[in-house]
Parts: C-alpha cells; sequence; structure tokens
C-alpha cells in the first residue's frame, strides 16, 4: 500500500500534466475529454485562468469583475468545465 506522501506525489503529476487541457480534448498532453480529465486538473484551469485575467500584468491591467464574469462564461464548455465554472462564479467569485 502507498504512503500519503506517495499518493500526493503522484496526484501532484497527474494534475500537473493535465492542467493545461482544454474540455474538449485540446491543449498539452494525452488527449483527454471531458470525464477523462482529473477533476484537480479542471479546478486549477478555472483557477489559472481567474488568476491570469484578474490579476495586474506588465502587459495589461486586471479585468473587472464583468468582463471575468464574461470571458469565464464565453469558455465555459469550450475550454472549462461547464459546472465548475458555474460554480466558481456563484460560489467563489465576489
Amino acid at each position: 500500500m502507498k504512503n500519503n506522501s506517495t499518493r500526493y506525489k503522484n496526484n501532484q503529476k497527474t494534475e500537473s500534466r493535465s492542467r493545461k487541457k482544454r474540455i474538449g480534448g485540446t491543449g498539452y498532453l494525452n488527449g483527454l475529454q471531458r470525464e477523462n480529465i482529473p477533476i484537480a486538473a479542471k479546478i486549477v484551469a478555472v483557477a489559472d485562468v481567474y488568476d491570469a485575467i484578474a490579476t495586474d500584468r506588465p502587459y495589461r491591467k486586471a479585468c473587472d469583475e464583468i468582463e471575468i464574469r464574461k470571458i469565464l462564461t464565453e469558455l465555459r464548455g469550450s475550454a472549462l468545465d461547464e459546472q465548475l465554472v458555474d460554480l466558481f462564479i456563484t460560489k467563489i467569485m465576489p
């Protein structure tokens, strides 16, 4: 039986290999689609997009809340998991 440390490291590897996946199967590695993409990777993908558009970057200012919601909604179902985007917008965003 694997110890918790080994399981954690294996989960990290799976998540990091899958985090740039788009829900439709495009993106890096493996050609995984929808239900085959690990849930941790789907969650990180939503958080990663949010962070990218909600924080100032050297080349542009952060988007406001209205624009963030618009962008996440546009990516819902094509690049990001529909249910996770809905949960993120309704439960996590201010």
